[in-house]
């Protein structure tokens, strides 16, 4: 009886030490993780650092711009171009085809990005009802641009509005012959 309460006693505190040794190596894996990740964390940082000090600064900037149209390439401006000017509404085709022309002021959003207003309008279209030139908003964004590097943007195109909503009769004037990539001239 007493061999087998020595038995029983021994067998449980053999148990007992094997817990606290997988204890002690889920605790130390759990370390050796957590030291990893600091030393990734560590290297990620030194690498944004790195790239941040080589890139170059993108600033949005004044100047006479040419949508890049593969259809078109070598051509001269025509309705391609487009002169942003912080001081002076500038005038931009629309639609070559109808004369469709409107002037915009441009309003520089933060370095990389400028947003364009519309302030007047002149032209009419054969396919779409007379437009509303007088009626629209001036005080919404026409389009968004996101320069890509300093001689290239994207503009990306919302629209005319009326009433605070987008005018979806007139969003195809600015669109076709605005949006997409231009590049310094």
């Amino acid at each position: 009886m007493k061999i087998l309460l020595v038995l029983a006693i021994s067998l449980l505190s053999f148990s007992g030490c094997k817990e606290d040794k997988s204890n002690d190596s889920n605790s130390m894996e759990y370390t050796e993780s957590e030291r990893d990740i600091s030393e990734n964390n560590v290297e990620d940082k030194k690498g944004i650092e790195v790239e941040e000090e080589n890139e170059e600064k993108i600033i949005a900037s004044s100047g006479m711009y040419q949508r890049i149209r593969e259809d078109k390439k070598g051509e001269g401006c025509n309705c391609d171009c487009l002169t942003i000017d912080f001081n002076a509404p500038q005038s931009i085709c629309i639609d070559e085809e109808s004369g469709l022309k409107i002037q915009v002021n441009f309003r520089k959003e933060n370095n990389q990005e400028i947003t364009m207003y519309y302030v007047k309008g002149a032209g009419e279209t054969k396919v779409l009802k007379k437009i509303p030139w007088e009626k629209f908003d001036k005080g919404k964004p026409l389009a968004k641009i996101n320069f890509t590097d300093n001689n290239h943007f994207t503009l990306d195109w919302i629209g005319f509005t009326l009433d605070d909503e987008v005018a979806v009769d007139y969003a195809i004037l600015g669109k076709k012959n605005l949006e997409g990539e231009f590049q310094k001239l």
